[in-house]
């Protein structure tokens, strides 16, 4: 029998709810409080649309955000590494070396000896590239795009050669 009276009371309560929520409103009529500013608002993040003559509906356009373009990521180069190593006509990783057209070649001055403080380079015999005098530290860096073999002299070192072959 309690549960028949709490069951009771439940219904009443909602049924007290739901008349004074819209209490002193006409259901269907334009007086509803916010209704003629609901009808009015922007929606969807379009523009509410002008006037148009009796009879003639008005397209509803929607703002679409363009969205930034992203970044397109840089390629990182392939680097082959040469080393112009202290005391020694000889590079690292050999004075014979063949790497492919397309790769990045980067020759750093690893020799610190002050007889070699004016620098050292990797300079092709036949001009076709020089890296110039490298301060110890110091990099230069080369893409080859076509085939070919270079003998190379270090400026800084008279006596290292090398030889450097491009593969296709």
């Amino acid at each position: 029998m309690n549960i028949r009276v709490v069951a009771l009371v439940c219904v009443g309560m909602l049924a007290l709810a739901a008349g004074a929520c819209g209490q002193d409103q006409q259901y269907g009529s334009e007086e509803i409080e916010g209704f003629r500013e609901q009808q009015n608002a922007q929606r969807l993040g379009g523009r509410t649309p002008e006037p148009t003559p009796e009879g003639t509906a008005a397209p509803l356009t929607l703002e679409e955000e363009t969205p930034e373009p992203k970044p397109t990521p840089q390629a990182t180069p392939v680097y082959f590494d040469i080393a112009l190593i202290p005391d020694s006509p000889y590079y690292e990783p050999g004075n014979q070396v063949a790497i492919r057209v397309g790769v990045t070649l980067r020759v750093t001055n690893k020799d610190g000896t002050a007889e070699r403080a004016k620098g050292r380079s990797y300079t092709a015999k036949s001009d076709a590239f020089s890296s110039g005098l490298m301060k110890p530290g110091d990099s230069w860096v080369w893409e080859f795009q076509q085939p070919g073999r270079f003998e190379i002299v270090d400026d800084g070192l008279p006596f290292a050669t090398a030889v450097l072959e491009v593969v296709g």
